[in-house]
Protein backbone atom coordinates (compact mmCIF):
# COMPACT_ATOMS: atom_id res chain seq x y z
CA UNK A 1 0.00 0.00 0.00
CA UNK A 2 2.96 2.29 0.99
CA UNK A 3 4.73 2.10 -2.64
CA UNK A 4 1.68 2.41 -4.40
CA UNK A 5 0.78 5.57 -2.76
CA UNK A 6 4.55 6.72 -3.50
CA UNK A 7 3.74 5.63 -7.21
CA UNK A 8 0.11 7.93 -7.08
CA UNK A 9 1.88 10.71 -6.00
CA UNK A 10 4.17 10.90 -8.53
CA UNK A 11 1.11 10.38 -11.10
CA UNK A 12 1.58 6.84 -11.51
CA UNK A 13 -1.91 5.10 -11.12
CA UNK A 14 -1.21 1.67 -12.54
CA UNK A 15 0.97 0.15 -9.20
CA UNK A 16 -2.06 -1.55 -7.60
CA UNK A 17 -1.85 -3.35 -4.17
CA UNK A 18 -1.15 -7.03 -4.32
CA UNK A 19 -2.53 -9.33 -1.35
CA UNK A 20 -4.67 -12.52 -0.60
CA UNK A 21 -6.02 -11.44 2.50
CA UNK A 22 -9.74 -11.89 2.58
CA UNK A 23 -10.38 -9.53 5.93
CA UNK A 24 -10.82 -5.78 6.54
CA UNK A 25 -7.09 -4.87 4.87
CA UNK A 26 -8.31 -6.81 1.78
CA UNK A 27 -11.27 -4.80 1.53
CA UNK A 28 -9.11 -1.49 1.95
CA UNK A 29 -6.85 -2.92 -0.84
CA UNK A 30 -9.60 -3.44 -3.39
CA UNK A 31 -11.26 -0.52 -2.79
CA UNK A 32 -7.69 1.35 -3.12
CA UNK A 33 -7.30 -0.06 -6.44
CA UNK A 34 -10.52 0.68 -7.30
CA UNK A 35 -9.64 4.27 -6.84
CA UNK A 36 -6.88 3.86 -8.39
CA UNK A 37 -8.35 2.73 -11.41
CA UNK A 38 -10.52 5.65 -11.27
CA UNK A 39 -8.16 8.40 -10.89
CA UNK A 40 -6.30 6.80 -14.28
CA UNK A 41 -9.22 6.62 -16.73
CA UNK A 42 -10.36 9.96 -15.38
CA UNK A 43 -6.94 11.91 -15.68
CA UNK A 44 -6.01 10.00 -19.31
CA UNK A 45 -9.68 11.36 -20.42
CA UNK A 46 -9.01 14.68 -18.74
CA UNK A 47 -5.50 14.68 -20.04
CA UNK A 48 -6.87 14.03 -23.87
CA UNK A 49 -9.42 16.71 -24.22
CA UNK A 50 -6.80 19.66 -22.40
CA UNK A 51 -4.65 18.43 -25.02
CA UNK A 52 -7.46 19.24 -27.97
CA UNK A 53 -7.03 22.42 -26.75
CA UNK A 54 -3.43 23.03 -26.79
CA UNK A 55 -0.95 21.43 -28.32
CA UNK A 56 2.00 20.03 -25.12
CA UNK A 57 4.55 18.52 -27.16
CA UNK A 58 7.08 18.04 -24.44
CA UNK A 59 4.55 15.34 -21.73
CA UNK A 60 5.06 15.22 -18.07
CA UNK A 61 5.42 12.18 -16.62
CA UNK A 62 3.01 12.86 -14.03
CA UNK A 63 -0.82 13.42 -15.31
CA UNK A 64 -1.77 15.67 -12.46
CA UNK A 65 1.15 17.99 -13.15
CA UNK A 66 0.61 17.67 -17.02
CA UNK A 67 -3.33 18.74 -16.45
CA UNK A 68 -2.10 21.46 -13.91
CA UNK A 69 0.06 22.99 -16.17
CA UNK A 70 -2.36 22.47 -19.15
CA UNK A 71 -5.17 24.23 -17.14
CA UNK A 72 -2.89 27.50 -16.22
CA UNK A 73 -1.89 27.37 -19.77
CA UNK A 74 -5.25 27.22 -21.17
CA UNK A 75 -6.05 30.40 -18.00
CA UNK A 76 -3.37 32.38 -18.81
CA UNK A 77 -4.36 32.05 -23.34
CA UNK A 78 -8.20 33.10 -22.07
CA UNK A 79 -6.58 36.36 -20.38
CA UNK A 80 -4.43 37.19 -23.22
CA UNK A 81 -7.32 36.11 -25.63
CA UNK A 82 -9.86 38.68 -23.50
CA UNK A 83 -7.40 41.47 -23.47
CA UNK A 84 -6.55 41.32 -26.93
CA UNK A 85 -10.22 41.49 -28.22
CA UNK A 86 -10.73 45.09 -26.38
CA UNK A 87 -7.85 46.47 -27.53
CA UNK A 88 -8.37 49.62 -30.15
CA UNK A 89 -6.05 48.80 -32.90
CA UNK A 90 -3.99 46.20 -34.64
CA UNK A 91 -0.76 47.87 -33.05
CA UNK A 92 -2.24 47.50 -29.96
CA UNK A 93 -2.36 43.45 -30.10
CA UNK A 94 1.47 44.22 -31.64
CA UNK A 95 2.66 45.20 -28.25
CA UNK A 96 1.04 42.29 -26.07
CA UNK A 97 2.90 40.00 -28.16
CA UNK A 98 5.78 41.62 -28.00
CA UNK A 99 5.11 41.36 -24.23
CA UNK A 100 4.77 37.68 -24.50
CA UNK A 101 7.70 36.94 -26.50
CA UNK A 102 10.16 39.71 -24.18
CA UNK A 103 8.44 39.15 -20.83
CA UNK A 104 6.69 35.67 -20.54
CA UNK A 105 8.51 33.61 -22.54
CA UNK A 106 11.93 35.73 -21.88
CA UNK A 107 12.81 35.50 -25.98
CA UNK A 108 15.95 38.05 -26.88
CA UNK A 109 15.99 37.97 -30.36
CA UNK A 110 13.64 38.27 -32.87
CA UNK A 111 12.15 39.90 -35.73
CA UNK A 112 8.17 39.79 -36.71
CA UNK A 113 7.17 39.98 -39.99
CA UNK A 114 3.34 41.35 -41.04
CA UNK A 115 2.60 39.75 -44.62
CA UNK A 116 -0.14 42.01 -46.95
CA UNK A 117 -3.30 40.01 -48.14
CA UNK A 118 -2.13 39.53 -51.33
CA UNK A 119 1.59 37.81 -50.17
CA UNK A 120 3.22 40.49 -52.16
CA UNK A 121 4.79 42.81 -49.50
CA UNK A 122 6.28 42.34 -45.95
CA UNK A 123 7.29 45.18 -43.34
CA UNK A 124 8.64 44.81 -40.31
CA UNK A 125 6.61 44.70 -37.08
CA UNK A 126 9.44 44.87 -34.19
CA UNK A 127 12.92 43.23 -34.20
CA UNK A 128 14.86 42.52 -30.83
CA UNK A 129 18.39 41.85 -30.24
CA UNK A 130 20.26 40.40 -33.28
CA UNK A 131 21.19 37.68 -35.22
CA UNK A 132 17.68 37.24 -36.91
CA UNK A 133 16.62 37.13 -40.14
CA UNK A 134 16.13 40.79 -41.53
CA UNK A 135 15.27 39.42 -45.28
CA UNK A 136 11.80 41.14 -46.50
CA UNK A 137 10.64 38.96 -49.31
CA UNK A 138 8.43 41.11 -51.60
CA UNK A 139 6.93 40.80 -55.08
CA UNK A 140 8.28 37.61 -57.16
CA UNK A 141 10.66 36.27 -54.56
CA UNK A 142 8.26 34.99 -51.67
CA UNK A 143 8.72 32.17 -51.78
CA UNK A 144 12.32 32.37 -50.49
CA UNK A 145 10.75 32.28 -47.04
CA UNK A 146 10.35 28.63 -46.18
CA UNK A 147 7.52 29.23 -43.53
CA UNK A 148 5.65 31.50 -45.23
CA UNK A 149 5.79 29.06 -48.85
CA UNK A 150 4.62 26.37 -46.41
CA UNK A 151 2.88 27.39 -43.29
CA UNK A 152 4.68 24.78 -41.18
CA UNK A 153 6.85 25.78 -38.28
CA UNK A 154 10.56 25.71 -39.20
CA UNK A 155 13.43 25.19 -36.85
CA UNK A 156 17.11 24.79 -37.89
CA UNK A 157 17.64 21.02 -36.81
CA UNK A 158 15.28 19.62 -39.39
CA UNK A 159 17.57 19.46 -41.85
CA UNK A 160 21.29 20.98 -42.83
CA UNK A 161 20.49 24.53 -44.16
CA UNK A 162 16.43 23.91 -44.21
CA UNK A 163 15.60 27.55 -45.41
CA UNK A 164 17.64 28.82 -47.97
CA UNK A 165 16.14 32.07 -47.47
CA UNK A 166 17.08 32.36 -44.42
CA UNK A 167 20.01 35.33 -43.74
CA UNK A 168 20.10 35.53 -40.23
CA UNK A 169 23.78 35.23 -38.35
CA UNK A 170 22.66 33.33 -35.41
CA UNK A 171 23.34 29.31 -36.02
CA UNK A 172 19.76 28.57 -34.57
CA UNK A 173 16.63 29.63 -35.33
CA UNK A 174 12.86 28.65 -35.20
CA UNK A 175 9.96 30.44 -37.46
CA UNK A 176 6.69 30.51 -36.88
CA UNK A 177 4.23 31.56 -39.39
CA UNK A 178 0.50 32.62 -38.23
CA UNK A 179 -2.34 31.98 -40.58
CA UNK A 180 -5.77 33.59 -41.20
CA UNK A 181 -7.71 33.80 -44.14
CA UNK A 182 -6.24 31.01 -45.45
CA UNK A 183 -3.36 33.28 -45.74
CA UNK A 184 -0.10 33.66 -43.91
CA UNK A 185 -0.39 36.93 -42.37
CA UNK A 186 2.73 37.08 -39.80
CA UNK A 187 5.89 35.48 -39.74
CA UNK A 188 8.07 35.25 -36.53
CA UNK A 189 11.79 34.49 -36.50
CA UNK A 190 13.78 33.53 -33.23
CA UNK A 191 17.25 33.36 -33.35
CA UNK A 192 19.19 31.58 -30.97
CA UNK A 193 22.82 32.04 -30.19
CA UNK A 194 24.12 28.79 -28.68
CA UNK A 195 22.46 24.81 -28.02
CA UNK A 196 21.39 25.57 -24.70
CA UNK A 197 19.45 28.44 -25.41
CA UNK A 198 17.72 26.81 -28.88
CA UNK A 199 16.58 23.78 -26.57
CA UNK A 200 15.08 26.17 -24.12
CA UNK A 201 13.48 28.19 -27.08
CA UNK A 202 12.60 24.44 -28.53
CA UNK A 203 10.49 23.47 -25.42
CA UNK A 204 8.76 27.13 -25.67
CA UNK A 205 8.10 27.71 -29.57
CA UNK A 206 4.35 25.34 -29.19
CA UNK A 207 3.27 26.97 -26.31
CA UNK A 208 4.07 30.35 -27.89
CA UNK A 209 2.50 29.12 -31.28
CA UNK A 210 -0.17 28.58 -28.87
CA UNK A 211 -0.75 32.07 -28.28
CA UNK A 212 -0.39 33.38 -31.32
CA UNK A 213 -3.07 31.03 -33.25
CA UNK A 214 -6.02 32.94 -30.33
CA UNK A 215 -4.46 36.32 -31.56
CA UNK A 216 -4.78 35.18 -35.30
CA UNK A 217 -8.73 35.63 -35.78
CA UNK A 218 -8.46 38.58 -33.62
CA UNK A 219 -5.82 40.24 -36.02
CA UNK A 220 -7.90 39.74 -38.68
CA UNK A 221 -10.89 41.53 -37.34
CA UNK A 222 -8.53 44.37 -36.74
CA UNK A 223 -6.74 44.36 -40.08
CA UNK A 224 -10.40 44.28 -41.64
CA UNK A 225 -11.52 47.12 -39.83
CA UNK A 226 -8.27 48.83 -39.99
CA UNK A 227 -8.61 48.22 -44.29
CA UNK A 228 -12.59 49.26 -44.06
CA UNK A 229 -11.78 52.90 -42.20
CA UNK A 230 -8.81 52.77 -44.73
CA UNK A 231 -11.13 52.54 -47.84
CA UNK A 232 -13.47 55.04 -46.41
CA UNK A 233 -10.03 58.03 -46.15
CA UNK A 234 -9.06 57.32 -49.86
CA UNK A 235 -10.60 58.12 -53.18
CA UNK A 236 -11.45 55.86 -55.42
CA UNK A 237 -10.42 56.57 -58.41
CA UNK A 238 -6.97 57.93 -57.65
CA UNK A 239 -6.26 55.82 -54.33
CA UNK A 240 -5.18 59.56 -52.63
CA UNK A 241 -6.77 60.01 -49.44
CA UNK A 242 -10.48 62.22 -49.76
CA UNK A 243 -11.58 65.42 -47.71
CA UNK A 244 -12.38 63.08 -44.94
CA UNK A 245 -8.96 61.80 -44.16
CA UNK A 246 -7.63 65.97 -44.18
CA UNK A 247 -10.50 66.56 -42.02
CA UNK A 248 -9.27 64.44 -39.27
CA UNK A 249 -6.19 64.66 -40.02
CA UNK A 250 -4.63 68.20 -40.87
CA UNK A 251 -4.91 69.43 -37.19
CA UNK A 252 -3.39 66.95 -36.03
CA UNK A 253 -0.40 67.54 -37.79
CA UNK A 254 -0.12 71.09 -37.53
CA UNK A 255 -0.05 70.57 -33.75
CA UNK A 256 2.64 68.13 -34.11
CA UNK A 257 4.54 70.72 -36.08
CA UNK A 258 3.88 73.11 -34.01
CA UNK A 259 5.46 71.16 -31.11
CA UNK A 260 8.32 70.18 -33.15
CA UNK A 261 9.10 73.84 -34.11
CA UNK A 262 9.27 72.45 -37.58
CA UNK A 263 7.54 73.44 -40.72
CA UNK A 264 4.53 72.04 -42.72
CA UNK A 265 4.72 73.19 -46.81
CA UNK A 266 1.13 73.22 -48.51
CA UNK A 267 1.12 72.49 -52.38
CA UNK A 268 -2.16 72.91 -53.72
CA UNK A 269 -2.36 71.55 -57.52
CA UNK A 270 -4.36 72.00 -60.56
CA UNK A 271 -4.38 69.97 -63.67
CA UNK A 272 -3.99 73.11 -66.88
CA UNK A 273 -7.69 72.71 -68.81
CA UNK A 274 -8.90 69.92 -67.45
CA UNK A 275 -12.09 69.97 -68.84
CA UNK A 276 -11.08 70.65 -72.21
CA UNK A 277 -9.92 67.12 -71.48
CA UNK A 278 -13.54 65.61 -70.67
CA UNK A 279 -15.23 67.62 -73.06
CA UNK A 280 -12.66 66.61 -76.06
CA UNK A 281 -11.80 63.06 -75.23
CA UNK A 282 -14.89 62.01 -72.27
CA UNK A 283 -13.99 61.10 -69.06
CA UNK A 284 -12.45 57.56 -69.11
CA UNK A 285 -9.30 59.58 -70.43
CA UNK A 286 -10.03 62.38 -67.76
CA UNK A 287 -10.14 59.40 -65.61
CA UNK A 288 -6.41 58.37 -66.76
CA UNK A 289 -5.92 61.66 -66.74
CA UNK A 290 -5.80 62.22 -63.32
CA UNK A 291 -4.69 58.40 -62.51
CA UNK A 292 -1.27 58.82 -64.09
CA UNK A 293 -0.71 62.76 -62.36
CA UNK A 294 -1.86 61.57 -59.09
CA UNK A 295 0.62 58.35 -59.02
CA UNK A 296 3.59 61.11 -60.52
CA UNK A 297 2.86 62.96 -57.58
CA UNK A 298 3.25 60.22 -55.20
CA UNK A 299 6.41 59.04 -56.55
CA UNK A 300 8.18 62.00 -56.16
CA UNK A 301 7.73 62.34 -52.55
CA UNK A 302 8.73 61.55 -49.25
CA UNK A 303 7.15 58.12 -47.69
CA UNK A 304 6.56 60.70 -45.00
CA UNK A 305 4.49 63.55 -47.28
CA UNK A 306 0.78 63.06 -48.18
CA UNK A 307 -1.24 63.76 -51.37
CA UNK A 308 -4.96 64.67 -51.09
CA UNK A 309 -7.50 64.47 -53.51
CA UNK A 310 -9.05 68.37 -52.45
CA UNK A 311 -11.64 68.24 -55.24
CA UNK A 312 -12.02 67.50 -59.30
CA UNK A 313 -9.07 68.20 -60.47
CA UNK A 314 -7.13 69.88 -57.27
CA UNK A 315 -5.07 68.07 -54.99
CA UNK A 316 -3.30 69.05 -52.02
CA UNK A 317 0.52 67.65 -50.85
CA UNK A 318 1.44 68.22 -47.29
CA UNK A 319 5.43 67.74 -47.18
CA UNK A 320 6.29 67.22 -43.45
CA UNK A 321 9.51 68.91 -41.79
CA UNK A 322 10.22 71.50 -44.47
CA UNK A 323 13.31 73.23 -44.01
CA UNK A 324 12.13 76.41 -45.93
CA UNK A 325 10.20 78.36 -48.83
CA UNK A 326 12.59 77.04 -50.99
CA UNK A 327 13.29 73.06 -50.47
CA UNK A 328 9.34 73.53 -50.46
CA UNK A 329 9.55 75.00 -54.08
CA UNK A 330 11.77 72.63 -55.47
CA UNK A 331 9.78 69.74 -54.37
CA UNK A 332 6.92 71.22 -56.47
CA UNK A 333 9.27 72.11 -59.24
CA UNK A 334 10.25 69.12 -59.29
CA UNK A 335 6.44 67.10 -59.39
CA UNK A 336 5.70 69.81 -62.27
CA UNK A 337 8.07 68.77 -64.25
CA UNK A 338 7.76 65.20 -63.88
CA UNK A 339 4.28 65.36 -64.72
CA UNK A 340 5.21 66.99 -68.06
CA UNK A 341 6.77 64.69 -69.05
CA UNK A 342 3.91 61.99 -69.00
CA UNK A 343 3.13 60.52 -72.51
CA UNK A 344 -0.48 59.94 -72.29
CA UNK A 345 -1.70 57.77 -74.81
CA UNK A 346 -5.00 58.30 -76.32
CA UNK A 347 -6.41 56.09 -79.28
CA UNK A 348 -3.62 57.23 -82.30
CA UNK A 349 -3.41 60.38 -79.95
CA UNK A 350 -0.23 61.40 -77.32
CA UNK A 351 -1.42 63.81 -74.56
CA UNK A 352 1.18 65.62 -72.66
CA UNK A 353 -0.97 67.49 -69.32
CA UNK A 354 1.11 70.40 -66.97
CA UNK A 355 0.01 71.43 -63.75
CA UNK A 356 -0.15 74.77 -62.01
CA UNK A 357 1.35 74.63 -58.17
CA UNK A 358 0.73 77.42 -55.64
CA UNK A 359 2.56 76.57 -52.00
CA UNK A 360 2.64 78.08 -48.44
CA UNK A 361 4.37 77.45 -45.31
CA UNK A 362 2.74 77.01 -41.77
CA UNK A 363 3.72 78.59 -39.48
CA UNK A 364 5.79 80.76 -41.16
CA UNK A 365 3.56 82.43 -44.00
CA UNK A 366 0.38 81.54 -41.85
CA UNK A 367 -0.49 81.25 -37.69
CA UNK A 368 -3.25 78.76 -38.69
CA UNK A 369 -2.92 75.74 -40.40
CA UNK A 370 -6.11 76.13 -43.03
CA UNK A 371 -4.81 79.68 -43.36
CA UNK A 372 -1.68 77.88 -45.45
CA UNK A 373 -3.93 75.96 -47.38
CA UNK A 374 -6.27 79.03 -48.14
CA UNK A 375 -3.18 81.28 -49.07
CA UNK A 376 -1.50 77.90 -50.94
CA UNK A 377 -5.06 78.00 -53.29
CA UNK A 378 -4.43 81.64 -53.58
CA UNK A 379 -1.07 81.58 -55.49
CA UNK A 380 -2.04 78.36 -57.05
CA UNK A 381 -4.84 80.80 -58.02
CA UNK A 382 -2.34 83.27 -59.39
CA UNK A 383 -0.23 80.64 -61.48
CA UNK A 384 -3.35 79.31 -63.44
CA UNK A 385 -4.01 83.01 -64.07
CA UNK A 386 -0.44 84.33 -65.25
CA UNK A 387 0.20 81.49 -67.89
CA UNK A 388 -0.37 78.08 -66.40
CA UNK A 389 2.27 75.39 -65.98
CA UNK A 390 4.29 77.01 -62.91
CA UNK A 391 5.01 77.29 -59.40
CA UNK A 392 4.31 80.13 -57.03
CA UNK A 393 5.11 80.66 -53.61
CA UNK A 394 2.32 82.69 -51.89
CA UNK A 395 3.34 86.34 -50.69
CA UNK A 396 1.26 88.99 -49.10
CA UNK A 397 0.29 91.25 -51.95
CA UNK A 398 -1.55 88.50 -53.00
CA UNK A 399 -3.76 88.61 -50.46
CA UNK A 400 -6.38 91.66 -49.83
CA UNK A 401 -8.91 90.52 -46.78
CA UNK A 402 -11.45 87.93 -48.51
CA UNK A 403 -11.05 89.14 -52.05
CA UNK A 404 -7.97 87.63 -54.05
Amino acid sequence: LLESIKNATKGNFTFNVQTHLKDEAGDVAHWFNSLLGKLHDTFGSIETKLGSFIAHPHRLDDPLAESSNTINELSNIYKFKKAIENDGSKDDIYQRIIYLFEKHFGITNYIIKEVSEDGMVEKIVHTAGEGFCDRISNGSDHDSCRARRTGNMISSDQFPGICLGYTGTAPYFYCLPISFGGKVRLVANITCADEEEFKRVSKIAPHLENYLSEAAPILESKMLMEKLRESSLRDSLTGLYNRKFLDEYIEKAAAQTLRDKSRLGILMIDIDHFKMVNDTYGHDVGDLVLKTVAKTIRENLRESDLVVRYGGEEMMVILHAVSDEVSMMQVAEKIRLKVAENKIKVGSETLIKTISIGGALFPIQANTIWKAVKYADVALYNAKHSGRNKVVLFDSTMWSGDKY
